[in-house]
């Protein structure tokens, strides 16, 4: 392995939090990680930018970045990994939302180390998210256009479990690795030549279905992606969580996830013709006929619960 300094370079993608970008940023800093750090802001429009490019400026491994407009999650990376690609050229990217936290010393290390050992083209760790570990964040397989259907329905869903969200395959005991399908895309470390091969995530997404799609890319050119088991990091997702108990801002997260999830089944899967119908009766009952049952039924409870 070369220097890893030299190899690995971090995208972290900020929006309207700099506070927490700069908590997750400055534990890195902390750590001693001498990485190159692109922080791209997502042109929040309360002075992210401003603010983060002051705090970092005289630190020649940390560059700020700004885009000209809020294009997602997707079109925000792509800026950063693009920005690598063309100045840094870093052998490995590592995707990291700001909501991050890294407290392991050798984690990077330990996972480069991970992905040239067992030939891999990306990897990711353990995480810890509110305080808990859930095995459902370890990496999954591809959905398929049934499973599809089946997802669109929480109801349906619960009793068949389309997607099995803590699928893997043990690659290494002695080395704790193991194999998935797709690795959750809040923290992720990947071969920079692959992700160029693959044209990167796609840009048609807002929020949501960025890992599949760039997973059923990968797996076109016989990918591997890894998950260490013995290699933690921690997901901080309190604040986005208490948003969504609001109806309005749960329909609007739903709305974007049901979008991008059509971005995977048509220009992905390319489901055309009558199973394309199916698929949208299928998004219309999710959104518009069980989203606002559910909610109805979860205020029920709770008045029910508080009147006891």
């Amino acid at each position: 392995m070369n220097d890893i300094n030299e190899s690995l370079s971090i995208v972290i993608l900020n929006y309207k939090n700099y506070e927490m970008t700069i908590k997750c940023v400055d534990k890195l800093i902390e750590n001693k990680f001498k990485f190159n750090i692109v922080i791209v802001d997502n042109n929040s429009k309360n002075g992210s930018f401003e603010k983060l490019n002051k705090e970092y400026r005289n630190i020649t491994n940390i560059v700020v970045l700004s885009s000209n407009n809020n294009k997602g999650y997707a079109a925000g990376n792509n800026i950063g990994i693009r920005y690598i690609k063309e100045n840094i050229k870093s052998e490995y990217v590592c995707i990291m939302n700001p909501d991050i936290i890294i407290e392991d010393k050798h984690l990077f290390y330990n996972l480069i180390n991970k992905i040239e050992r067992h030939n891999l083209q990306g990897i990711t760790g353990l995480q810890i998210t509110n305080n808990v570990f859930d095995s459902t964040t370890l990496g999954w397989k591809l959905p398929t256009f049934s499973k599809i259907i089946i997802l669109n329905s929480k109801f349906i869903s619960k009793l068949l479990k389309p997607v099995n969200y803590s699928h893997y395959e043990v690659e290494s005991k002695e080395d704790s690795l193991a194999i998935v399908d797709v690795m959750p895309g809040c923290f992720f470390i990947m071969d920079m030549n692959i992700f160029e091969t693959i044209g990167y995530f796609d840009e048609n997404t807002f929020l949501y279905y960025e890992e599949n799609i760039l997973s059923h890319k990968a797996k076109k050119i016989d990918c591997k992606f890894g998950v260490s088991l013995n290699d933690i990091y921690i997901h901080d997702h309190k604040e986005k969580d208490e948003s969504l108990l609001n109806l309005n801002n749960k329909y609007k997260d739903r709305k974007i996830l049901l979008n991008s999830q059509g971005v995977y089944v048509k220009n992905h899967l390319s489901v055309k013709g009558l199973k394309l119908f199916i698929y949208y009766l299928s998004v219309f009952y999710n959104l518009y006929i069980e989203l606002p049952l559910i909610h109805i039924a979860k205020l029920l409870k709770s008045k029910i619960k508080g009147g006891v």
